[in-house]
């Protein structure tokens, strides 16, 4: 990957592996960021259908080590 530093590669590397599968694929990665591991499986999941659909309101916080996400009953 040509322009990114090896650092750079390897975050990169980190996250495609992240999305691409389970997450105990990342237990030897070092320098996760795991936020934007987050919103970018978030993201994979309500773009699926790469439709112009309505998304539902969703509410995601920070909790406790980890996220929260609210969704609707329906």
């Amino acid at each position: 990957m040509p322009g990114f530093s090896r650092t750079d590669q390897a975050r990169l590397a980190a996250l495609v592996l992240g999305h691409a599968g389970k997450l105990g694929k990342l237990a030897q990665a070092r320098d996760i960021d795991w936020t934007l591991l987050f919103c970018l499986r978030l993201a994979a999941l309500l773009s699926r259908r790469r439709a112009d659909v309505g998304l539902p309101d969703i509410e995601v916080k920070a909790a406790g080590g980890g996220f929260e996400v609210r969704l609707p009953n329906d």
